[in-house]
């Protein structure tokens, strides 16, 4: 195995649009990086308007029972040295893109300070309860179904893209039909298409970082539930990543992977055009990902060496 070539951090690549995040070694003084905390404190400092209200139902998960200092990260004006301060981070990173979330994360898993694994896992929910917003209000704005996604890699954001839309487009989609099946031809322009070919595309570029990993999780966020037709088009997703990560890379651990579909309720049973089918999946559970509440159907896989 060679070493793969370190890519410049904010690369993107052009045909697909994704984000693509490459690991690049960065010594830490004990501080955010210099661009982010600028960002943060012209939030503070400007009281700039969140997008959308904090969802204050939604607290960042913390494992340890006990109040424990947490690791000491200087953002704007505020200095975090208590468990008390996340309310006020994360008002704070309302207005902040999914770029400045990304880079804060990195902030602090490369200072590896106390309770780093807390916030890690704190910001990575912070940036699903974003991209779900972001699909519900384009939706609404677009007047059709959109989609975004994001992979985890042991709790840690390596790469997003979307919103996608539903129609026909020019969008690669390797996935539009898996056979030629009446469910197959009228959703064969569905949004999840879209979205999981550009996914792929991202994981392959991720191969070597993904598999030194534990726990790998692909969280698809969808204004509605997927049909019929999108649900066979996420299995296959599911399959081809299992395939590839074992054609590209021999593990000598078992990866745990596990794809979350987070999706607007209610589940519905509809006709498109004489074909019939079902948006969601009957049996999900509601989540307190927004105040939204949207449903959550998983797959578990274990990918064995």
């Amino acid at each position: 195995m060679y070493a793969e070539k370190v890519k410049p951090k904010n690369y993107k690549n052009e045909e697909t649009n994704i984000h693509y995040r490459f690991p690049i070694q960065r010594m830490m003084a004990g501080s955010t990086s210099p661009l982010l905390s600028n960002y943060l404190s012209s939030i503070y400092n400007t009281a700039q308007e969140s997008k959308r209200p904090l969802q204050a139902n939604k607290s960042i998960p913390i494992q340890e029972p006990q109040k424990k200092p947490i690791q000491k990260v200087t953002i704007g004006n505020f200095n975090t040295v208590d468990i008390d301060d996340m309310a006020v981070i994360r008002q704070m990173l309302g207005g902040a893109s999914f770029d400045n979330l990304y880079e804060f994360q990195s902030d602090v898993a490369n200072e590896n300070g106390e309770n780093a694994g807390a916030w890690i896992r704190g910001i990575s929910d912070f940036f699903n309860e974003k991209q779900q917003w972001q699909v519900l209000d384009g939706a609404r704005a677009d007047r059709t179904v959109n989609i975004s996604g994001n992979v985890t890699l042991d709790d840690r954001i390596i790469l997003w893209d979307g919103p996608y839309r539903a129609g026909r487009d020019d969008t690669l989609n390797d996935y539009s039909m898996l056979e030629n099946t009446p469910e197959q031809r009228v959703s064969k322009n569905d949004a999840d298409g879209k979205l999981l070919t550009s996914l792929m595309k991202g994981l392959k570029h991720k191969i070597a970082e993904i598999s030194y990993g534990e726990r790998l999780t692909i969280n698809l966020h969808d204004s509605s539930g997927p049909c019929d037709g999108c649900k066979d088009r996420i299995v296959q997703f599911t399959t081809d990543c299992i395939a590839y990560i074992k054609e590209l890379f021999v593990l000598t651990e078992d990866l745990a992977l596990r794809v979350n579909i987070y999706y607007d309720p209610p589940v519905q049973r509809k006709k498109r055009g004489n074909v019939p089918t079902t948006y969601g999946y009957r049996g999900d559970r509601r989540t307190d990902l927004n105040s939204q509440q949207p449903l959550v159907h998983t797959y578990n896989k274990i990918v064995q060496p």
